[in-house]
């Protein structure tokens, strides 16, 4: 732009990618959504109601979680469940297709300006944008588009200026700036409460992931420089960079149950299904406490807004994270003969202490300035 003074470089790339990955699920038959289960060799197949003989009913939200399972009419294989080919029991394979696109954009600008003769200035900017579907991240659902998407977009500023403030001394300060945030968000509206598929005798329709991620800023500024003098060659300069991290995960805010058989509930023995053996009695107690509803375990996170809200339900579990180091060091180039050379140098390094800003985190005490010892001795303090 100005000869012989302004230069600059700008580039852009993209990357789409349009792909389809086989997902596998467990499903129910039509019988084992009324709560009928079917045992017995092929030929000699018996089925009875477990509802019936427990006195248990239909659960309703249990009953619309079932009806939201592809139709029975489209169990295509039997890699899962206790089917077989010609003999259709309880639970059965189905698979199907989901998206897994990826958009990814990448913008870089570089410029250079030179001052005069004796000063430059030069900076470059980058900007990433990663959008990623996540088909694998719970392996739930029966959707053909994920419900978890990844996305990332980092900006990156970096600047310097350059002097040779004489033919024999030279210095140049740099900074830079990277923000780089990494979230995982769900596509799908939030439950009331969710229930694990932990415990059901098929794949869950429903998407119990909930959503994490961080935001992390990273700031950097140096200084070095090289001084000429005789026979010797001093570099000497510092470094300091400081991290904050804003990290957070909204697991288990929202209740969630996991179904099965307790000690106080009624469910299926041997003596309600004759001739059964004891793991289709184990899997006639998941698909009863399936179709009913029967909570063996409930969850539910509560976390602190601030170090005076106290634990806030449907907050999410977020922290703030800093840290830093900071260092300085001098280095002496000696050309003591045409054959020798010799070299000595200093530096000193500083680490802060992790720290979350808030207060809202326990951390160790640090004691007799060891963090080893302190780390692995039992009787060691948090605050």
């Amino acid at each position: 732009m100005i000869k012989n003074k302004l230069f600059f470089l700008t580039n852009y790339e993209a990357f789409r990618r349009r792909q389809q990955t086989q997902l596998q699920r467990t499903t129910l038959t039509d019988a084992a959504r009324l709560g009928i289960f079917t045992y017995g060799a092929p030929g000699a197949l018996q089925q009875h109601n477990l509802l019936q003989i427990t006195g248990h009913a239909a659960d309703p939200t249990m009953k619309r979680i079932i009806d939201m399972l592809p139709a029975a009419n489209r169990i295509d294989n039997f890699r899962f469940g206790d089917s077989a080919e010609g003999v259709l029991r309880n639970t059965a394979g189905y698979s199907f297709l989901q998206s897994t696109k990826r958009d990814r954009d990448n913008i870089t600008g570089k410029v250079d300006y030179y001052v005069s003769d004796k000063h430059s200035l030069f900076g470059t900017y980058i900007w990433n944008r990663d959008l990623n579907e996540r088909p694998t991240v719970s392996n739930l659902g029966y959707d053909p588009k994920p419900s978890v998407v990844n996305v990332n977009a980092t900006k990156f500023f970096s600047t310097g200026w350059r002097s040779t403030l004489s033919p024999t001394f030279t210095n140049e300060l740099r900074g830079g700036l990277n923000k780089a945030p990494g979230t995982f968000s769900k596509t799908v509206p939030d439950e009331k409460f969710y229930v694990s598929n932990t415990g059901l005798g098929f794949t869950t329709p429903i998407q119990t992931y909930q959503p994490e991620g961080r935001f992390t800023d990273t700031w950097n500024i140096s200084n070095n420089a090289s001084w000429l003098k005789g026979k010797h060659t001093l570099n000497l300069g510092f470094q300091s960079q400081n991290i904050r991290v804003n990290a957070y995960d909204y697991f288990i805010t929202s209740p969630l149950y996991t179904l099965g058989i307790g000690s106080r509930t009624r469910g299926i023995t041997a003596a309600g299904l004759p001739c059964a053996s004891q793991n289709e009695i184990n899997n006639a107690n998941t698909l009863l406490a399936s179709v009913a509803g029967l909570v063996n375990q409930a969850q539910q996170r509560f976390n602190v807004r601030d170090n005076s809200s106290g634990f806030v339900a449907g907050q999410e579990n977020r922290r703030y994270w800093a840290f830093g180091s900071y260092a300085g060091y001098l280095q002496d180039n000696w050309k003591m003969t045409r054959r020798l050379s010799l070299s000595a140098g200093v530096r000193y390094d500083y680490f802060t202490v992790v720290d979350e800003t808030r207060g809202v985190a326990l951390l160790p005490v640090l004691q007799n300035g060891n963090p080893i010892s302190t780390l692995l001795n039992p009787d060691s303090q948090i605050a």
